[in-house]
């Protein structure tokens, strides 16, 4: 029986070759979309008012190899308390890397039947809804830019995956005793976000976090702004553009 690619969650892992092994996951799968429709009057078709993914099922089935039967209860009670979490850490390698998810178990599953000498087949359905996507253990570095002089200034960054990315950008204001409003714009989807503050001083730092829709000034959580938040678009280069406003306008 072939193994895939070593799978943990929890710390746990799937690829004991001892006890356990995993043999299939459906984790490649995207999740559902959920897509509100409005109806037109005496017209065919509707308006797609929204359309969000949904949480995401996972299902990993394998193994339980089997030994002497106290021997195999023991392994298979400690395979149960170790697989069951709620929001714990499904990580499974992925091209270079390992793609995290966070996930509950809905349900374990082993059966034991009379033909099974050797191995008890599993099955495990987790769900990832917070967020219903698998992300890198690790942060990588879109770009970085610095020496931002002009009032416009434009460029673009690299965004990975097939989800919609959510990054965070950081940037610090090394002059800023004129300026009076920052904006933010997205190039690819149009979306921008204003903020304004009378007191801009050099090394204020802003972070602006696209996954919990936030804007932070040194460190505080809540900044106001104005405008629609900034999407991205994944496996593609996206554009952005940073102005820069004075008192006067420019």
């Amino acid at each position: 029986m072939p193994n895939i690619t070593p799978i943990t969650v929890g710390g746990y892992s799937l690829d004991s070759s001892a006890s356990v092994m995993a043999t299939r996951t459906t984790h490649d799968s995207a999740p559902n979309r959920n897509v509100s429709l409005i109806e037109i009057a005496r017209r065919d078709g509707g308006h797609i008012t929204s359309a969000e993914y949904k949480a995401k099922n996972i299902t990993i089935e394998g193994a339980l190899l089997l030994g002497e039967q106290a021997s195999f209860e023991q392994v298979a009670d400690d395979f149960k308390r170790s697989v069951e979490v709620i929001e714990g850490d499904l990580d499974i390698p992925y091209r270079d890397g390992t793609r995290r998810y966070k996930v509950t178990t809905q349900n374990v599953a082993i059966t034991r039947d009379y033909d099974n000498i050797e191995w008890a087949p599993y099955s495990i359905e987790y769900i990832a809804s917070n967020p219903p996507f698998g992300y890198d253990t690790t942060q990588t570095r879109g770009g970085s830019f610095s020496a931002i002089t002009s009032r416009t200034y434009s460029n673009s960054i690299y965004l990975g995956g097939s989800a919609d990315p959510k990054p965070i950008i950081k940037f610090d204001i090394n002059s800023g005793s004129a300026l009076t409003d920052i904006q933010f714009r997205s190039l690819n989807t149009r979306k921008q976000i204003t903020f304004s503050d009378s007191n801009f001083v050099t090394n204020d730092r802003f972070v602006l976090d696209a996954n919990h829709l936030n804007l932070q000034k040194n460190g505080y959580i809540g900044v106001d702004y104005t405008g629609q938040y900034p999407t991205f678009v994944p496996n593609a280069w996206n554009g952005f553009e940073l102005a820069f406003y004075t008192a006067n306008g420019g």
